[in-house]
């Protein structure tokens, strides 16, 4: 008789631990010149959509800016907080203007799409900034948004993809988790630390994060088919990881490679599978995402260095590199801050999420971040008496508990880009701990109901 567990908690997809007999047939060399296939596409992609980007009229963009200027997306970001005595403030919709009225190079988009810097305004001062592509994927389709409609057009059409990508991804993921679980998931990953309206809102980050979500449902949507194995999901993290990469700007990769991770497991299999075989798959779509995301970083500088020479671009990635990992300085100073930074960091962006402080300073204590963090609680109280049954029979896989480990880039990612995450708290620094949260609670759940299905199924079948 079939385990009521497994009905219980929707696991119906019929997912292999090992590859299909079609991808076995096909050698490894192919399959990587495959992955490569992909990359030298995207990447021609990408350099058609910043040249057309640079190429685009920009007078009816910047007359539709200007209609915005009034807009509750242009003033409300503006994010005067202050944890543990560092304020930060930083508005990322101001550069869309900045992008707007780049040089034209005489008419040379290949050109501009190369070379165009940003203005960095702060009160009482303008400086240029040498970004060049590095930020540049965002602006061919919100320069076509912004042709039809304002920033809250932009907005309006960003929330729908948004939203969209969320829910599909929450009817996929119910296939190898169940709806409790899921939901649990899906909640506090996308809502708990407002992931997807503060990016719905900060019009340069939406299309970055819609992406990965997007990709993570098609990955398990794939998984569900027994014919589409673990070499289909290393085409879908890696093509993932490129999007994001080309379109994001180093906001919050840690919170990206942990679902496309998490997403790529599942589909994989590792519900199914030992402990060893879920790590793994844990270190397959790693290697994988980073593959991809450091493959397009560093071609949007090869193409920089061909105007601007290799030394000049060597010299500010390494600028760039010290800066996300703590070479940098800011005002913000503190006992803890000043002995161990790196502590600092982990502690305060636990503690954004709990305390969202306005600009007069008073304690505003945020409800949905208490109750995530009530929930996360209950997940592992849940884990914990798991562990406890499981001591005296064997009722679940030991792949299981391997779904935990992606989380693990979420502070091991603060850890390294300390001074990046403090500096940008107020935006994006707090906002991966979203995944944790999710995936401890969502693990949780999930073995919970799990335990608690197969004790009633035996319990009946003692009983008949």
């Amino acid at each position: 008789m079939e385990d009521k567990a497994v009905k219980a908690c929707g696991r119906h997809a019929k997912i292999s631990d090992a590859e299909t007999a079609n991808e076995k047939k096909l050698p490894l060399w192919q399959h990587i010149l495959i992955l490569f296939a992909i990359f030298v596409g995207l990447q021609a992609l990408f350099f058609v959509s910043s040249v057309c980007a640079a190429a685009l009229p920009k007078e009816p963009i910047l007359n539709n800016i200007e209609a915005s200027q009034e807009s509750s997306l242009v003033q409300y970001f503006d994010y005067s907080h202050e944890v543990f005595g560092s304020s930060v403030s930083f508005d990322n919709n101001r550069f869309i203007e900045s992008f707007a009225k780049q040089d034209d190079y005489e008419g040379d988009p290949v050109k501009a799409s190369a070379l165009n810097m940003i203005e960095y305004t702060m009160p009482g001062t303008t400086t240029t900034i040498e970004y060049f592509r590095y930020w540049h994927g965002w602006q061919l389709p919100i320069f076509l948004l912004l042709m039809i409609g304002n920033l809250d057009f932009v907005s309006i059409v960003l929330g729908i993809f948004a939203f969209g990508s969320a829910v599909f991804f929450l009817l996929q993921l119910r296939h190898y988790l169940g709806w409790i679980p899921a939901t649990v998931f899906s909640l506090v990953a996308f809502l708990s630390t407002n992931i997807i309206g503060n990016f719905m809102g900060d019009i340069l980050l939406s299309f970055s994060i819609s992406i990965v979500i997007l990709f993570c449902a098609i990955s398990l949507k794939v998984g569900r088919n027994p014919n589409r194995g673990v070499r289909w999901q290393d085409c879908i993290c890696f093509t993932s990881a490129c999007l994001f990469c080309f379109f994001d700007f180093f906001t919050i990769p840690s919170y990206a490679i942990a679902m496309a991770v998490f997403s790529g497991m599942l589909a994989s299999g590792c519900l199914k599978s030992n402990f060893k075989q879920g790590v793994l798959l844990f270190i397959r779509f790693a290697i994988i995402f980073l593959l991809g995301f450091i493959l397009t970083w560093v071609s949007k500088w090869a193409f920089a260095a061909c105007y601007l020479g290799i030394p000049f671009v060597v010299e500010n990635v390494f600028g760039e590199i010290g800066l996300w990992s703590g070479s940098g300085t800011d005002e913000a100073s503190g006992a803890l801050r000043d002995r161990f930074p790196r502590l600092f960091a982990i502690a305060k962006s636990v503690l954004y999420v709990l305390d969202s402080r306005n600009a007069d300073r008073a304690m505003h204590w945020n409800i949905a971040g208490i109750i995530v963090f009530a929930v996360f609680l209950v997940g592992v109280v849940l884990i914990v008496l798991s562990m406890v049954k499981m001591r005296k029979r064997e009722t679940i896989n030991g792949g299981v508990w391997s779904i935990l480990l992606p989380a693990l880039f979420i502070p091991a990612a603060i850890f390294f880009m300390y001074h990046h995450v403090i500096f940008h708290m107020g935006i994006f620094g707090y906002k991966p701990w979203a995944f944790f949260f999710a995936d401890v609670a969502c693990l949780g759940c999930y073995l919970f109901l799990r335990i608690r299905s197969s004790t009633k199924y035996t319990n009946k079948s003692l009983t008949d």
